[in-house]
This record gives structure tokens, C-alpha cells and sequence, in this order.
């Protein structure tokens, strides 16, 4: 136990190097962050003070200018004023007092006015709020005579100056606006507007801690206007002052400067730098309490389980060093892990591998008792659950339609099995789900006491249907089969279900087949379609628009007979060849490669025709495409077009013992051996099959449907005597046309 109490030293103070720098660091970062987000507020609640001042100093001055403009514009008296046009004193002293009047009554209406005058340039007089004066006694003509005398600023205020106070000997701070009058361009006079600097002196102590915060108004020299200070006596105290936002004032030569008093910032800093400091090292002192104490509450289970360790393998551990039994222990749990882990993952594949192997099992009729074992990994087997109605369904998921790679395939699949497994499980009992061939999901789901109605299995597929659509964007179809009670009856409830899947083009529900409703196909049922395939193929070689309706027909056969997906894409497949061939090889191709059985593969068709409308749709624009590049063909003239007027030329006269290649070649201006080779090339047969053909098939209806004597049918056919005609008919059919005759006569 010695060596087990140093490896607990060990491991205990390994945690404090990284212990001490975390939290050292944490609570550097803390008091930088804190000193940065103070300054950075700091600053912008500076910028955001000097703004609202500078705002209420402009505001205030245009509302002085805009008072007195709206004065002069609505009062004649000041107009009059300038004229000087009153025909006695009398009236100009009224005139004069009204003037007066008026610049009283805006004086006494904004406090920040000092005074307001207006000169007039005619003769040199000055009316003030109190009374009128010359020029040369004014008391502000320095100011005034500079304005005559130079270009007027108008629309700018002027700098801070003193002018004597009305009420007492001193001065008055003031910054002045000039006018020319009358407004906006006159000559006549000038009016001057004198605002108190010191009316401002409470907009920049509004919202300052004075123990904190600093704020002053400066001109374009730099020298204080006004400030929230008293007095700042030397540069040593100026120097105390840290500026953060500097801000000008609109239509004046001042700006706004806004500051903290450093003294009272660092103080303010050191104030908070100490308290991290303090809780800093609060923090360590009890996070190292916590190390210590959750350490030995750790190391407990940790020193029993070595323990046991030393117990078990004491004589190989007694020459192993602190690092050798270290290393043995986590060697041992390493094992011990791996071990448990692959058993259970073997134990698990086992498991799902004999389960779907019982299911094959089952579909296939090899098994119809199972073991006690499998009643809990499936409860459908359980014996409360043996003599309720269960009913199989083949879902046909095509989960290749994703491209995914073979893992996430799997995973997919799996997912799918899960939900299907719960969407299909009973408040009573869950169901079982297993992937048996391919793409194909087996279910058997529980039904209870009575079978489950077709409404109600119609309603939860399409349930399914929609949901599995939704979240993996797959599409899939249900075969049901019957309902069964014993598991000897799954076999065929399962080939039923699967029978049904190949009934989808002609189904009559659109997420489910019922093999109930699969009326069994006929040996024989082609054979009704054959002869109308057969007919659109002449009809279509002949040029025959009604070839359409008989296609829409083919259709409707399909679906009324109630034909299997296999039949329908063969008779499809046997339509297209009996086109191509009709209306030849080498003139018409026929491309539907893509997406028709003609292909000779069902699969592929299926994924891209879920149903018979679809795959009617597809089949007609071909045939129509193909169709009018026929008609083409036969229309344009040319090599093709040659070639069908000759086949048409025998089709016509194929009975006339003299139609040769050297009839034909001078009937159409073509040598013999040509003849024969383009045919072939057109038709993909000779000239002498297609003749012989004819002439058979016509001699073969003459035998069935007259009592005519061979040597007259011969004739007929195109042949001189009976003998060739015998030697060409068995060639062809195999029997002598007596025995046909006679074989077909019933």
C-alpha cells in the first residue's frame, strides 16, 4: 500500500501546475477584460454626452435665430424702420418704441439672449430693447463698425466676446449673429443678436459626476469657453484630464471636449483590479480545499479496485515497480474492456443473425415451433399472443435510390426496419420486422382477437407511406396477404404478399395489394391481346392513323384482364419488335432504351413506372415520335422511301407468279443484285423469305377458311403448279398443306 499511497501523492499534485496557471490566467483575463470594457463604455458614454450637449447648443442657437427671423419677416414696424420714411418725428418715435418693443419681448422670451440691436446704414442709427443711440456713443460700435466694414458672416456665430452689461458696470460674455437687413440680402442695415456664453453653463453640468467626469467648451485657439471645473490652474492639473471624446459644435468655432480625471479613473481601476485580486485568490484557496478533498474521495473506489488487483495476481506484482503495476492495471481493465465489448457485439450480431435467419425460416415453411429463447427478443411468439390474428405484409423499398455509400445504406436500412417494426406493433404486442431478399421488409403484424378489415390495413399503410416519405424521401409498396391465427399458414400468407407485388401496375389501391383481390392469370390470357398487337403493328406499317385508339385499348385489356407486371411488359416488349420489324430494321429505330422493358429488364421499369398510366403515357409518345418519323420517311422520297414503295409494290402483287428481283429492278429502275441488298438492309430479311411469307400465310388462310383444290390455291399464292407450292409450304409450316388442312379442319 506504500507504493499505492505515493501514486496518490503523485497523481494529486500533478493537477496543481495546470491548476495554478488556469486559474491565474482566468483571473488575468478577467481584470484585462473588465479594464477594457470599462474604458471602451467609458469612451462611448463620453461620445454620447458630448453629442447630446453639442445637439442642445445648436438647437438652442437656431432656436434665437429662427425666433428673430420670424420676427423681422411678420413686423412691418421693422421694415419701416429701415426706410426712415415717416413724415414727423412724432410717428417715428412710435415707430421706434414698437421696434423696441418688439426686441424686448424676444429678449424676455429666450433667456439666453444678452441683447439684440438693429442699425440702420441711411443714418447711422442704433435700436436696442432700451432706447436708440448713435453710432459713435454706442456701446458695442468696435464690434459693429468691424461688420460694416468687412464682408458679413452670416450664418456663422462669432467668437466668445465682452460686452458691458446693461445692469451693472462689468461684461457679459457673449458670441454674436449677424444679419443683413432687410433678410436675406439687404443693403439698408444690419441686425446684431448677442447670446450669453454663460446660458450654457447649466447645459454641460447636466448629467456630470463631477468626481469622475469632465467636460469643457473651447474655441478655435484652444482656450476654455466654459467648462464644468471651476478653474484648472496649470498644466499639471490640464494634464490630469484624459480627453476621450472631442466633438464640434454646428455653425459656431467651438468644440466640445469630454474626459474622466485620471486620478479618479485609476482609482477607480485599482479599486476593481484589487477586487479580482481578492476573489482571485479566494478562488484558489477553496478550489485547492476541492482538489484535495474530491481527489481523495476519487481515489477510494480507485485504491479497492487495486487492491483487488493485488489479491488476484499478488505473486507477479511482488517484484513489479510503482510504473510496472500502473501499466499492468490499465493493460488489465484494457483487456478486460475489449473482452466485454466483443462479447456482447458478437453475442448481438448472433442474435439478429439467427433472428432473420428464423424468419426465412418461417416464410419458407422449414420452421412452425420455436424454442422458449426467442419469446422475449420476440414477443409475437409468446404464448398469450400465439392464437391472435396476424396478417403478413412484403414492403418493397427501393432504398438504392438514394446513392449512399454501403454504410450509410445500412444505416438506412436499418432505420427503416425500426420504424416499420413500431409503426406496425399493437398497443398488446410489437410486431417483427426483418429484411428477407433484397430491397424487400418482411412484417407479420399483430391483429388481436379479429382480422384486421381492408379499410383499416388501406389507412395505416398509407399512414406509413407518407411519414417514411417525408423523413428519407423513399417510396414504397405494401403486398398483403391473408390474415392467419397458427404459424403454419405464414408460409402462404407470405406467398401471397408476395405474389401481389406483381400486380402493381394494375392495382387498384395506391400504397397496398391485397392478394384477396388478385384473380389468378390465365395460361391463356395473352393470347387475347396477341391478336390486337399484332394488328397495331400492321396498322402502323400501313400508315394507319387508327393504330392510336387500338393502343389505348391494349391498355385497357391490361387493366380489366388484371395482368401481372411481367405479362404487360412482355406483350410491351413484343409490340415494339413487331414495329421494328414491321416497318423494317434498317428504316426505323425504335429508341426507348431508357425506360422500356424492351430493355429486357423488369426491375428498371418498375423504378421509373409505379403505374399503368405512366407507363401508357411513356409508351404512346414513343410510338407517336416513331410514327410521324415514318410518315416522314415515306414522304420525303429517297433511299427509304424507295424501299417501303417496294415492299408495298409485293405486299400488293406478291401472288403474280412473274414478280421477280428482275421485275422489280425494272420496275423501279434498280439493278437485281441491288434490289436484293437494300431490301435486306431495310427489312433485316431477303427478298425471298418476305415473298415466301406471304404467299404461305395467305395459302394457310385459303386451306382453314375454303374447300378450294391445292392446285387452285397454288395459283392463287402465285405459283404455276402444285408441286412447288407443297415443296414451299412444308418448308415453312413443317406438314404438307393436306395435312394442315386436315389438322385444321375442327
Amino acid at each position: 500500500m506504500r507504493g499505492l499511497k505515493k501514486w496518490y501523492q503523485k497523481q494529486l499534485l500533478s493537477y496543481f501546475p495546470i491548476f495554478l496557471l488556469t486559474i491565474t490566467l482566468i483571473v488575468l483575463i478577467g481584470m484585462v477584460t473588465v479594464s477594457d470594457i470599462s474604458r471602451r463604455e467609458t469612451e462611448r458614454a463620453n461620445e454620447i454626452f458630448a453629442r447630446y450637449i453639442s445637439e442642445m447648443i445648436v438647437g438652442s442657437l437656431d432656436e434665437v435665430e429662427q425666433a428673430f427671423l420670424k420676427e423681422f419677416t411678420l413686423n412691418d414696424e421693422m421694415m419701416d424702420f429701415l426706410d426712415g420714411s415717416k413724415p414727423n418725428s412724432q410717428q417715428e418715435d412710435i415707430q421706434l418704441y414698437e421696434v423696441a418693443s418688439s426686441l424686448r419681448s424676444l429678449q424676455n422670451d429666450y433667456s439666453l439672449i444678452q441683447s439684440i440691436y438693429l442699425y440702420r446704414a441711411s443714418d447711422g442709427l442704433v435700436i436696442m430693447s432700451d432706447g436708440k443711440s448713435e453710432l459713435d456713443p454706442f456701446y458695442d460700435r468696435d464690434f459693429l463698425k468691424r461688420q460694416l466694414s468687412g464682408p458679413l458672416n452670416t450664418e456663422e456665430w462669432s467668437e466668445a466676446r465682452a460686452v458691458p452689461s446693461s445692469y451693472d458696470d462689468g461684461n457679459t460674455p457673449v458670441i454674436s449673429l449677424v444679419k443683413p437687413l432687410p433678410i436675406p440680402f439687404g443693403k439698408e442695415g444690419i441686425a446684431v443678436i448677442n447670446v450669453k456664453v454663460e446660458g450654457f453653463a447649466n447645459d454641460i453640468q447636466m448629467g456630470k459626476n463631477r468626481n469622475i467626469t469632465y467636460l469643457d467648451i473651447v474655441d478655435r485657439d484652444g482656450q476654455v469657453v466654459l467648462s464644468s471645473e471651476e478653474a484648472l490652474e496649470g498644466e499639471e492639473e490640464q494634464s490630469k484630464i484624459d480627453f476621450l471624446a472631442q466633438r464640434p459644435i454646428e455653425n459656431t468655432g467651438w468644440t466640445i471636449r469630454s474626459g474622466i480625471k485620471s486620478g479618479q479613473f485609476f482609482q477607480w481601476f485599482e479599486l476593481i483590479s484589487y477586487t479580482w485580486i481578492a476573489v482571485g485568490v479566494a478562488v484558489i484557496a477553496l478550489s485547492t480545499v476541492y482538489v484535495v478533498y474530491i481527489s481523495k474521495r476519487n481515489y477510494k473506489p480507485i485504491a479497492l479496485i487495486l487492491n483487488k488487483l493485488e489479491t488476484i495476481q499478488l505473486k507477479s506484482a511482488l517484484n513489479k515497480t510503482e510504473e510496472g503495476d500502473v501499466r499492468f492495471i490499465e493493460t488489465a481493465l484494457e483487456e478486460l474492456t475489449a473482452q466485454m465489448k466483443e462479447y456482447e457485439r458478437e453475442s448481438q450480431d448472433n442474435l439478429l443473425t439467427k433472428k432473420r435467419q428464423l424468419f426465412i425460416d418461417l416464410i419458407e415453411g422449414s420452421v412452425t415451433e420455436f424454442d422458449e429463447f426467442w419469446q422475449e427478443p420476440i414477443p409475437l411468439l409468446q404464448e398469450q399472443h400465439r392464437k391472435r390474428y396476424k396478417w403478413f405484409l412484403v414492403a418493397d423499398i427501393e432504398t438504392d435510390s438514394l446513392n449512399l455509400e454501403p454504410e450509410e445504406q445500412a444505416l438506412v436500412r436499418l432505420a427503416l426496419q425500426n420504424m416499420l417494426q413500431d409503426f406496425f406493433s399493437s398497443e398488446e404486442c410489437p410486431s417483427w420486422c426483418e429484411w428477407i431478399y433484397g430491397n424487400r421488409l418482411g412484417i407479420v403484424a399483430p391483429a388481436g382477437s379479429s382480422p384486421y378489415s381492408e379499410a383499416e390495413i388501406i389507412a395505416l399503410t398509407d399512414k406509413c407511406q407518407d411519414w417514411v416519405k417525408g423523413q428519407f424521401d423513399l417510396s414504397f409498396m405494401f403486398g398483403a396477404g391473408a390474415a392467419f391465427e397458427t404459424w403454419q399458414e405464414a408460409p402462404r400468407s407470405y406467398q401471397g404478399a408476395k405474389e401481389a407485388l406483381e400486380y402493381r401496375l394494375t392495382r387498384r389501391y395506391a400504397n397496398v395489394i391485397f392478394t384477396d383481390r388478385i384473380q389468378e392469370e390465365a395460361g391463356q390470357k395473352w393470347m387475347q391481346v396477341w391478336p390486337l398487337i399484332m394488328e397495331i403493328a400492321e396498322m402502323f406499317q400501313m400508315r394507319n392513323e387508327g393504330w392510336s385508339a387500338k393502343v389505348d385499348l391494349m391498355f385497357e385489356q391490361f387493366k380489366s384482364q388484371k395482368m401481372s407486371d411481367q405479362s404487360i411488359y412482355t406483350m410491351i416488349g413484343s409490340l415494339l419488335k413487331s414495329i421494328q420489324k414491321k416497318a423494317g430494321e434498317g428504316i426505323l429505330v425504335l429508341d426507348a432504351s431508357t425506360s422500356l422493358p424492351n430493355s429486357g429488364n423488369e426491375a428498371d421499369s418498375r423504378r421509373y413506372f409505379d403505374d399503368l398510366p405512366a407507363l401508357a403515357d411513356e409508351v404512346r409518345d414513343i410510338l407517336h415520335s416513331a410514327y410521324g418519323e415514318y410518315v416522314a420517311i415515306y414522304e420525303n422520297g429517297g433511299f427509304h422511301s424507295t424501299m417501303l414503295e417496294i415492299r408495298e409494290y409485293i405486299m400488293a402483287h406478291f401472288d403474280d407468279p412473274d414478280l421477280s428481283l428482275k421485275h422489280l429492278s425494272d420496275r423501279f429502275q434498280l439493278q437485281g443484285k441491288n434490289v436484293s441488298q437494300l431490301f435486306k438492309e431495310a427489312f433485316g430479311e431477303n427478298f425471298v423469305d418476305f415473298v415466301l411469307q406471304l404467299r404461305i400465310g395467305k395459302a394457310k388462310r385459303l386451306l382453314v377458311e375454303s374447300e378450294m383444290p391445292q392446285q387452285e390455291i397454288a395459283m392463287l399464292v402465285g405459283y404455276s403448279n402444285s408441286i412447288t407450292f407443297g415443296r414451299m409450304f412444308k418448308r415453312v409450316v413443317g406438314m404438307t398443306p393436306g395435312e394442315f388442312r386436315r389438322q385444321n379442319a375442327g
